[in-house]
């Protein structure tokens, strides 16, 4: 592991880079041998090709699931910059009641939004960290679990919905 710390980086008079070194000394504390080697690897241009397969794949499941549930006429953000997806629960339903219905008639699982607080209820969680394959899947489950009643609009922008969900205020949206 390492960290850098630039040495004009200060509080007050202070710089924030002495105070580590202080309580941090390289020579007493050196990394592992194992840990040189992993950070000698995560640097290496066959891991950068790697973590970007990886973020690739992450994206396109994310744009997955979001394709499935605009289908399903579930409002939601976080496709486009987060590999968590952020949807209303459907007709006012609670957190709980909608992870229920989703494992019930759908066999998904979920996050319910009231888990990260208040602010959270009536919003359910998804990962974008499967497989393609697991969120095309998902999407056929959700589609059919909420049963589309009605022609949806137009799709939003992740900031449009994020504005209407969360009550933000952008110039765009006014």
């Amino acid at each position: 592991a390492y960290v850098i710390i630039p040495a004009t980086l200060s509080r007050g008079t202070l710089r924030i880079r002495d105070l580590f070194c202080a309580a941090q000394p390289a020579t007493a504390t050196p990394p592992s041998y194992v840990m040189q080697r992993a950070a000698e690897l995560l640097l290496s241009p066959e891991a950068a090709a790697e973590t970007e397969q990886l973020i690739y794949r992450i994206q396109k499941v994310a744009a997955t699931l979001s394709a499935g549930l605009s289908a399903a006429g579930i409002p939601h953000v976080g496709a486009e910059t987060s590999p968590y997806l952020w949807a209303q629960c459907p007709e006012g339903m609670n957190s709980w009641k909608c992870f229920d219905m989703l494992m019930e008639k759908a066999s998904c699982v979920v996050t319910p939004g009231s888990v990260f607080g208040l602010g959270g209820e009536g919003f359910f969680r998804i990962t974008a960290f499967g497989t393609p394959d697991e969120a095309a899947e998902a999407v056929e489950k959700l589609i059919h679990a909420f049963e589309k009643k009605e022609e949806s609009a137009p799709a939003e922008t992740e900031a449009e919905a994020a504005a209407r969900l969360f009550g933000t205020d952008d110039e765009t949206n006014e």
